[in-house]
């Protein structure tokens, strides 16, 4: 009687350690999949963090070469104008106020 209580017990425990063995292994892998998608999250953050980082020095590059040009154009403007009516007397062409 008590060698198949004893059975039964192991039987039980037995059972009860297979269970939480399954169990550890199904959080296992779930837990590597939840892993392998946080890593590919965070490969693709990375990713866009680089692509906006890009843009933003794209951004400062052409402000910054706009801002340039038009102080090249402000300066030099008017020597442009007071050159090009020279060129005009010196080669005849007068100008005219239409």
């Amino acid at each position: 009687m008590i060698d198949q209580r004893f059975a039964e017990f192991q039987a039980q425990i037995d059972r009860r350690f297979n269970g939480v063995h399954e169990s550890i292994e199904v959080n296992t892998v779930l837990t590597q999949q939840a892993d392998d998608r946080s890593r590919r999250i965070e490969d693709n953050t990375r990713a866009l963090i680089e692509i906006f980082d890009r843009a933003g020095r794209s951004a400062t590059f052409f402000a910054r070469t706009a801002r340039f040009v038009r102080s090249a154009a402000i300066w030099l403007g008017p020597f442009i104008t007071v050159g090009g009516v020279i060129w005009a007397i010196a080669h005849g062409k007068w100008p005219t106020l239409d």
